[in-house]
């Protein structure tokens, strides 16, 4: 429980904040913490405790006030002017902003861990600001980090919404269950508020019910003046050494939470997990789960420096704060970093676009050959045929008109004459614009290959029909010596075409 106050100080006022605390071994871990055999913590880093208050007066003093009765000890901490919580609901970071806290976090507790111990309990509401500077406050979890063969263990107390996977044990039957129950049997009578805390969580499927704990344990000092669980044996799941990692862990859900704007996992208002949180948990895989929780985050080096963190093998983490400062996310080249890898994608990218309109365009390039053979063929066709015969010696060429010629013993006017010449100039004008038209499909082939056929071409041969053939076509042999029309009177020349004949078409 905090509250704030009011101190004097060399008659200056100062806000502070009391801390007050039923639990001795709680109490203790703040102050021995701090002190760390006179190794004191740096206030740079981890926020002082002034005064500490313990005993009968103290306890004669706050029993007055019904809200503190029960609490038998209290320290004396600066205020802060606020916590991460509050920063990060009430400011909402952006991302630099936050790149400043977590390297300001990753710092502090980095200082810890230099001086052999563990936060335990690293979570937004244990980070504060004072003088614009993030400070670690709440070392009631800590432990130290095991040396020269003695082993520590982390979990005595604890916020399971920021534990890592390995402080969770599902109970696997109604013998595990009643032996966790046995061995905190004093709490279940003595301490509610912590039996609701640490009892089997429930997480249903069906008829089925799983059971999931926080590998806690009750704690007494050794003769050497140190933290160690008490009849560790009976309990039924190995405890967790403390180490780096775990708190590694902790600054994971951390980041997670100020970058996402949600909890890793939900928890309560105490930051503790359901049953259903915890098999969660106890399932993690972060290369299955995380990309999931972060596709919309944009920033490469934010989501690899997640996956580094919220790893489910604590050998995966980082092995010391030093490593994580030295990740690209807080160097100053961070968002060049970022930049240069899209841009080095989009380069992939575009190297790959551009070798497949190459071949487009070699495919285009074909075609449009493949296109101009057709339509030269196709003019030919239109215009005359040539029937290649070396032994012929009779005329082989032909031409179709729109009009039938008057014979050739016949007189015309001037005026007949230019009338005829003006009606073969249009024909040809028109076959000739429809050739051209036609050539469009080399220049683009792929709206030649879509128009061909259809309203385009059907157009054009209207128009010819209509505009300009009467009632018939005429087709006349060509002398390949006079280049004139041959006149048969009586013969076969010229043959008649009808207008509604499929052959004007082709």
């Amino acid at each position: 429980l905090q509250g704030g106050a009011l101190e004097l100080d060399k008659g200056q006022k100062r806000e502070v904040v009391f801390k007050f605390m039923k639990n001795e071994d709680q109490f203790k871990r703040e102050l021995e913490a701090r002190d760390n055999g006179g190794d004191s913590l740096d206030p740079r880093f981890i926020v002082g405790v002034t005064k500490s208050f313990e005993g009968d007066t103290f306890c004669a003093a706050v029993r007055a006030i019904e809200e503190l009765a029960e609490y038998k000890y209290a320290v004396l901490m600066p205020a802060a002017d606020r916590n991460l919580d509050t920063i990060f609901r009430s400011e909402r970071p952006d991302i630099n902003a936050i790149r400043l806290i977590v390297q300001n976090t990753a710092a502090a507790v980095g200082h810890l861990h230099s001086k052999g111990l563990i936060h335990g309990d690293l979570k937004l509401l244990n980070v504060v600001r004072i003088m614009d500077r993030l400070c670690l406050i709440d070392l009631d979890a800590s432990a130290s980090i095991g040396d020269d063969g003695t082993k520590f263990y982390a979990g005595a107390k604890f916020s399971s919404g920021v534990a890592p996977p390995e402080l969770i044990h599902k109970l696997k039957n109604r013998e595990e269950r009643d032996q966790f129950a046995s061995y905190f049997s004093t709490a279940v009578t003595d301490d509610p508020e912590l039996w609701t805390k640490i009892k089997p969580k429930e997480k249903k499927k069906g008829r089925l019910a799983s059971y999931y704990v926080v590998k806690t344990f009750r704690a007494i000092i050794d003769g050497d003046g140190n933290e160690q669980p008490l009849e560790p044996h009976l309990l039924p799941y190995t405890l967790v050494e403390s180490s780096p990692a775990f708190d590694m862990w902790s600054l994971g859900t951390v980041l997670y939470t100020i970058v996402t704007g949600s909890q890793l996992f939900k928890a309560n208002r105490d930051d503790d997990l359901d049953g259903e949180a915890m098999d969660a948990l106890v399932g993690w895989d972060e290369k299955r789960d995380l990309p999931k929780l972060l596709g919309a985050i944009e920033n490469p080096p934010v989501k690899e420096l997640l996956g580094e963190l919220l790893a489910r093998n604590p050998e995966d983490r980082p092995k010391d704060m030093k490593e994580v400062l030295g990740h690209d996310f807080f160097v100053e080249h961070a968002a060049a970093h970022s930049q240069m890898k899209e841009i080095a994608g989009g380069m992939k990218r575009i190297e790959a676009n551009t070798e497949a309109l190459l071949e487009g365009q070699a495919q285009i390039i074909k075609m449009s050959a493949a296109t101009q053979a057709l339509v030269e063929t196709s003019t030919s066709k239109l215009c005359k045929v040539i029937f290649e015969a070396t032994e012929v010696s009779t005329p082989t060429c032909f031409v179709i008109l729109p009009y039938e010629l008057p014979p050739p013993t016949e007189e015309m006017s001037e005026e007949e004459q230019q009338t005829m010449l003006d009606k073969a100039e249009s024909w040809v004008g028109t076959v000739t614009g429809l050739v051209e038209e036609g050539q469009g499909a080399i220049e683009d082939p792929l709206s030649y290959a879509k128009s061909f056929g259809s309203s385009f071409f059907k157009n054009k041969i209207a128009e010819v029909k209509e505009g300009l053939v009467e009632k018939h076509l005429y087709l006349y042999l060509v002398d390949e010596y006079t280049q004139e029309p041959v006149w048969d009177e009586g013969g076969v020349f010229p043959i008649k075409i009808e207008t509604k004949s499929d052959l004007v078409d082709k």
